[in-house]
C-alpha cells in the first residue's frame, strides 16, 4: 500500500484538560534537495473564547476536540513523505518539537 495513514500525532484531550493551553510547535522540514526550512505548528485552546488554534488557524468551537491527527502520505518510490500540515508538497524528513515532545521522521538507511 503506497499511501500510509499514520497517526503521527494524536493529541487526545480528556474532560480534565479543559483549561487553557498553548503549545508552540516548532520544527524543521528537509526537502529532497537537502534544503531545510523552519516551520511553526502548535495547538492552543482558549476556554473563555471557545477557540481552538491549530497551526496559525483559529476555529470557534463549543468544546475542545477529543483528538487531532496528522496523516502522512508516502510517495510511490517511498523516498519522500507528505505531511499537509507542514508543507504543500513532498519532503524528505522533519523534526518537530511540541511542548516536551520531539517527533522525528526520517528514512532509515539500511
Amino acid at each position: 500500500m503506497k499511501i500510509i495513514k499514520l497517526l503521527c500525532l494524536s493529541v487526545l484531550f480528556s474532560a480534565s484538560a479543559m483549561a487553557n493551553f498553548d503549545f508552540d510547535g516548532k520544527g524543521t522540514i528537509t526537502y529532497p534537495t537537502g534544503l531545510s526550512k523552519d516551520f511553526a505548528f502548535g495547538f492552543a485552546w482558549d476556554k473563555t473564547q471557545k477557540q481552538f488554534r491549530i497551526g496559525n488557524k483559529h476555529y470557534d468551537m463549543s468544546s475542545l476536540p477529543e483528538s487531532y491527527s496528522i496523516a502522512l502520505t508516502l510517495s510511490k518510490d517511498e523516498s519522500k513523505v507528505w505531511a499537509q500540515e507542514f508543507n504543500a508538497g513532498f519532503i524528505e524528513s522533519f523534526e518537530w518539537q511540541l511542548a516536551d515532545q520531539k517527533i522525528t521522521l526520517k528514512k532509515k538507511k539500511v
